[in-house]
């Protein structure tokens, strides 16, 4: 997770709720959609390692090092911000 990223959830005091939900959220305990996102610009090091020859643990690696959040972080910060479960990010993200 990028340093900056990290500082900003470490700051923080939370807690993780479970929520009951009811039949009109399917027992969820929400409403709505949360996107849980990925994404990653195309800079210049990612393009040449594409070019010359690429598996994903690369693509992942230089990624995240200049910073990307990935789809599970992402999630888990959305965890910790009560904006979703636990559940349905391990359930998304695996």
């Amino acid at each position: 997770m990028p340093e900056k990223t990290r500082a900003n959830v470490q700051s923080k005091e939370y807690f993780i709720w479970e929520a009951p939900g009811c039949g009109k959220c399917m027992h969820k305990g929400t409403k709505g959609r949360m996107v849980i996102f990925e994404a990653m610009k195309m800079t210049q090091e990612l393009k040449k390692i594409v070019i010359e020859g690429f598996t994903e643990e690369k693509i992942v690696n230089e990624a995240t090092r200049q910073g990307m959040v990935t789809m599970k972080q992402d999630g888990v910060i959305k965890v910790l911000e009560g904006l979703v479960s636990l559940e349905e990010v391990l359930q998304s993200t695996i």
